[in-house]
């Protein structure tokens, strides 16, 4: 027995270490290998290999983060099922509720991956992106480097960033058709290079610059932001998953693989995450009147969400706001549209004050006394359009709050544009942002806000 214990089971732990090495440089095919970069508590995606925050290199593993520093911090963001993170030093591995199981995840940072590689030479794919949970969109820049190549570059200005997947035609809508097409997949890019290993290992590193945390940075773009939250670093870019196929399995391989890889993403995203169901005829509240003006419109709190299937009473209000010199007041407006109104646009006519006028502070042709003791007149289209920035508030697929597995329409982003094409039974948020002259006096204000 001693001498089966002393020849035997080394031999046995021996055996296990060569499968292990096989089984990490060997993944599902020979020739090709699939990771998956996402937390430990992230769901399995078949053929792929997970790299998670602790997935250090290992000559026996035959892959993992290079020269991670640090131990291991985990967290989740509050309120979200499945929204987790890992980080350690320049390290960032986050999940996310949406999209697919693939790219629902992703790693961010300076630290390289590795992979252990016969000399040769190969193709890799890389996947990047992010569902639009402002991890690194639209701000800062940054590349993917493969073998020290670029094999990805995004640089896209906020500009182009809205313009691109922010405002699609008629992307409002509460169908369910065409998510995956208008949501999903422009927001994740496949890109590809050839290289020629020759030591050994294959080496992939994400080359961006870290985040400021600065909520009031984003403020003027987004209704909300997480930015206070998840890690204390962030880092701008991404990498979801990599593909890395030999040559001499074939030139279109890796193509094919990529197709069948976004195929099951697709589907995927279409089991998980149905439409949820929205009866916008169901109104009571509607009336006459309603109905043959064709709308309704409602002035909401700026903290208070409309969705696309919020009903909006009637309720046309004067918007009164106490105004300090120098600061920027948001103002909002919402419509209901029960007709296809065609493109409409929000305009701002100016600042009266609300004092009694007996001079102190209006004068007697209504214009506005200033500081200085000049008038500032009510109309004053230079002054406005000089003061005030437009915006829709765009609505996008995000999951439903709680731990139901669907998605709606939710207000996200604040896109500039002050006229928008507005469809019947799709509740519509203008959003105007008024920078106060430096000169006026503090007082109550009102204005008009006209809707054509």
């Amino acid at each position: 027995m001693n001498q089966f214990r002393k020849w035997v089971l080394p031999g046995i732990g021996l055996l296990l270490v060569a499968v292990y090495t096989w089984l990490g440089q060997n993944s599902v095919e020979d020739g090709v290998w699939r990771f998956n970069f996402a937390p430990e508590a992230a769901p399995e995606v078949d053929s792929f290999l997970g790299v998670s925050g602790n997935t250090d290199y290992d000559s026996g593993r035959g892959y993992g983060w290079l020269d991670a520093a640090g131990s291991l911090q985990k967290g989740h963001w509050p309120g979200g099922q499945g929204e987790t993170w890992e980080s350690r030093g320049g390290l960032n591995v986050v999940m996310r509720r949406g999209s697919d199981d693939l790219a629902r995840s992703f790693a961010t940072g300076p630290v390289g991956f590795a992979l252990d590689l016969a000399a040769g030479k190969y193709e890799v794919w890389v996947l990047s992106g992010d569902s639009g949970h402002l991890e690194f969109t639209p701000w800062l820049p940054y590349r993917i480097l493969v073998e020290g190549r670029e094999v990805y570059r995004y640089d896209m200005t906020a500009a182009q960033f809205y313009r691109q997947l922010e405002t699609p035609v008629l992307a409002d809508d509460l169908t369910g058709g065409g998510v995956w097409q208008r949501y999903i997949e422009p927001r994740f890019t496949w890109s590809s290079v050839r290289v020629d290993v020759t030591d050994g290992q294959l080496n992939v590193v994400v080359v961006a610059e870290e985040r400021e945390r600065s909520s009031a940075a984003l403020a003027g773009d987004y209704p909300y932001t997480e930015i206070g939250r998840g890690p204390s670093r962030r880092y701008a870019g991404a990498i979801n998953a990599l593909v890395v196929v030999a040559l001499d399995k074939g030139a279109d391989r890796g193509a094919e693989i990529v197709a069948d890889t976004d195929a099951w993403r697709q589907q995927n995203f279409s089991k998980k995450w149905p439409l949820l169901s929205v009866d916008v005829e169901d109104w009571t509240a509607v009336k006459p009147a309603d109905r043959e003006r064709g709308y309704t419109l409602y002035v909401p709190h700026t903290l208070e969400t409309v969705f696309p299937h919020s009903l909006l009473p009637h309720r046309p209000e004067t918007i009164s706001v106490r105004v300090t010199a120098g600061e920027v007041v948001p103002l909002t407006v919402a419509v209901r549209p029960l007709a296809d109104l065609g493109d409409t646009r929000v305009e701002f006519t100016g600042l009266r004050s609300m004092m009694a006028a007996d001079g102190s502070t209006m004068a007697a042709d209504g214009s506005t006394m200033t500081a200085d003791g000049s008038t500032m007149a009510a109309d004053d289209s230079a002054l406005v359009s000089a003061s005030l920035v437009f915006g829709v508030v765009r609505y996008m697929a995000r999951p439903v709050p709680g731990n139901d597995r669907a998605w709606q329409p939710t207000p996200v982003m604040i896109a500039p544009a002050d006229a928008w094409p507005l469809v019947s039974n799709v509740s519509k948020q203008f959003w105007l942002s008024y920078r106060i002259p430096d000169n006026i006096v503090p007082g109550h204000y009102s204005g008009s806000i006209t809707i054509t």
